[in-house]
């Protein structure tokens, strides 16, 4: 579980400021900071928690600047579930060559580089579907496994990504990084510096 103290729980808002440092950087200084500051003298925020996530494409959303595409409440695309099922079915076929530990090694080298904040005490399944933070996802009937493992269950938590309060290019939500972009166990160590 990253805990965001100081500046990225931002509790009372539904979206995040970001906080310009203000030190300038020392090109001579012999280790680089625990937040990743100044790791680029001349763009001393790359790198560091709260840098907005760079993207590869354009943002594709439902209404241009921030609404998922096929909308939130009457969505015109199909149920992501039942994709989701029909894509990548639960099926028990172990590798011969590798082991589950790949994959966990992947997820936490991926942690250890990018993790999107997002309000981890909402519940979609019972909030107002009005609510920003939601993108609810109604589980089908005759769902493969929650029919047999939860079959009360009616809805997936989705919560989307803090988002940044002040709207970046054109108005367009974007989302940024809760911890250093930089292979340094962040995830472990976290990325300030603990008060005193």
């Amino acid at each position: 579980i990253l805990c965001f103290n100081k500046t990225y729980s931002q509790r009372l808002r539904n979206c995040f400021i970001p906080t310009p440092i203000q030190r300038p950087c020392n090109a001579s200084q012999r280790y680089r900071t625990i937040n990743g500051a100044c790791n680029n003298v001349l763009n001393k925020s790359w790198g560091t928690p709260g840098a907005e996530l760079v993207r590869l494409v354009s943002a594709n959303y439902h209404d241009g600047i921030g609404e998922p595409r096929g909308g939130i409440k009457a969505s015109k695309l199909p149920n992501p579930r039942r994709i989701s099922q029909r894509n990548h079915p639960d099926n028990d076929n172990p590798d011969t060559r590798y082991t589950m530990m790949v994959m966990q090694f992947g997820q936490f080298l991926d942690h250890d580089i990018t993790v999107t904040p997002k309000d981890e005490t909402v519940d979609c399944c019972k909030e107002d579907e009005s609510d920003s933070r939601c993108f609810y996802i109604p589980i089908p009937d005759r769902d493969k496994f929650y029919s047999w493992v939860n079959y009360t269950a009616t809805c997936l938590n989705m919560v989307r990504s803090t988002p940044f309060c002040t709207p970046q290019q054109g108005g367009v939500r974007e989302q940024f990084n809760g911890i250093t972009s930089f292979i340094d166990a962040s995830n472990v160590y976290g990325s300030e510096i603990a008060p005193a």
